[in-house]
């Protein structure tokens, strides 16, 4: 209203003069909108306030009031950031597993203060040597499980008993098999015996 009525004005030395004093006015309209913002922010860190005080800052003229204001506003977002990477990592230790790690260490980076950053870290660091010592350990147990899955296969090759010929490059599990049918004689070996010396299995039954 005051600018519009202002601009009304025939005089333009006392319109100009009249414009100054509105200006002034709302500049500090606007400072005191961002303090009242910042001030916001300090005392509820989120970042829906970060952003409002952002905004409301980044109409300030005033280079030094700005600065001020901004300055205000990084201190808090560092305070959102090592919160935020608190919890990432806090999440990770709950919830150990590698999709976890990368967002945990993410967060961390955002991080300005060195001692904060370095405590995080080796926070993350525990749980990765945890998780690759459980990973180590499963891996042992399925080389476990597959060893004494195969145990007793080896076990029957050492007890089956096949029937060879002197010259045949077969091996067989009956004495009536039709491979033997001209055979003139049989030696019985064991099913590993018989494979050792390159022998395979008779086709025939």
């Amino acid at each position: 209203y005051a600018k519009a009525t202002v601009d009304n004005l025939p005089d333009s030395t006392q319109k100009e003069a009249l414009n100054q004093r509105i200006d002034l006015v709302e500049q500090n309209i606007v400072n005191e909108e961002a303090k009242t913002a910042v001030k916001n922010l300090e005392d509820n860190h989120n970042r829906d306030n970060l952003q409002a005080a952002r905004n409301q800052v980044n109409l300030v003229s005033d280079e030094e009031t700005k600065a001020d204001l901004n300055n205000r506003t990084n201190l808090v977002e560092q305070a959102i950031l090592i919160t935020e990477a608190d919890d990432a990592v806090k999440y990770l230790e709950d919830n150990q597993s590698r999709d976890n790690i990368a967002n945990a260490t993410d967060k961390t980076n955002l991080v300005n203060d060195k001692g904060t950053k370095a405590s995080l870290q080796n926070r993350i660091t525990l749980v990765e040597n945890v998780i690759s010592t459980k990973e180590l350990t499963e891996q042992q147990a399925q080389a476990q499980a597959q060893a004494q899955a195969q145990a007793p296969t080896a076990q029957q090759d050492d007890t089956t008993q096949v029937y060879i010929t002197r010259t045949g490059k077969h091996y067989h599990f009956s004495p009536g098999c039709p491979g033997l049918n001209n055979a003139k004689s049989t030696t019985q070996v064991t099913l590993s015996d018989a494979e050792a010396r390159g022998l395979t299995k008779c086709q025939r039954e």
